[in-house]
């Protein structure tokens, strides 16, 4: 009856389960590090819908209580040799004047063309309205923070609903402050003509007491035949003096770039 004791007992089996390959390993931790990452991007999703939500009606609101100052007065450069120092004045019906202009004179063409522009668009609700960084205009998508001039920022991805000149497919920067613009960078939606292939644009504003303005602008533009083409404003001096807060509306984008004429 203890004959079956007495038989050998073989090798114990490899237990399998313990050792792993090392594609099996790799495997599992890719598995579980996914699993974490997605969790955590649904976390980071959420985190910025939730900013989104607060901030874009926080940013729509600043801009319709903004002040536009009556004049300003801007210095335009056309490349490296080419200068003009114009005034506009958004009082209906809208004027400007050139100051002075050194250079060839296709840069005081295109500042004409600039203000001419300008006045057309601050002048009618409709197409202010049409170039406001709005929902009515961009799709958003919250980037992060950041800081701009000391001053901590939001920033956010702007796609616009539509191909029109005066809108910026690129980024802005709003003030977590007063949440207004204070930046805005990238590429305008649509040409303004066949001779440019592609306008790269970077605008500043800033406020002072109730006024809120475009201080600066860059835009490089790729022109056929040519190559690029630079052009920059910088405000000199502007009225304090505002304008009536129906003729206000919205931050208006304020810009230009060579057409290749």
């Amino acid at each position: 009856m203890f004959d079956a004791m007495d038989k050998k007992v073989g090798p114990a089996p490899e237990v399998q389960y313990i050792k792993c390959s090392s594609s099996r390993k790799a495997l599992w931790l890719f598995s579980v590090l996914s699993f974490l990452g997605s969790g955590f991007g649904q976390e980071i999703r959420r985190n910025s819908a939730d900013v989104l939500t607060s901030l874009i009606p926080a940013m729509e609101e600043a801009q319709s209580k903004i002040q536009l100052p009556r004049h300003v007065t801007r210095e335009y450069r056309l490349g490296t040799d080419s200068e003009v120092v114009a005034t506009v004045d958004f009082t209906p019906p809208g004027k400007y004047g050139i100051q002075k202009h050194s250079g060839s004179n296709r840069a005081e063409q295109v500042v004409r063309r600039i203000l001419e522009h300008e006045i057309e668009i601050a002048l009618s609700t409709q197409k202010s309205q049409s170039t406001a960084v709005t929902t009515e205009n961009y799709d958003f998508r919250y980037i992060g923070e950041g800081v701009l001039n000391g001053r901590p920022c939001h920033l956010l991805q702007m796609r616009p609903k539509r191909q029109q000149t005066e809108l910026v497919s690129g980024r802005a920067w709003i003030d977590q402050q007063s949440s207004l613009i204070s930046r805005i960078e990238g590429e305008l939606a649509k040409s303004p003509s066949w001779w440019v292939k592609r306008v790269h644009v970077d605008l500043r504003f800033t406020s002072s007491g109730q006024s809120w303005l475009q201080t600066s602008m860059e835009a490089v533009a790729e022109v056929r035949c040519i190559g690029p083409q630079k052009l920059t404003s910088r405000v000199l001096d502007y009225d304090s003096a505002t304008l009536a807060a129906e003729n206000n509306d919205r931050l208006r984008i304020s810009w230009s770039a060579p057409d290749g004429h």
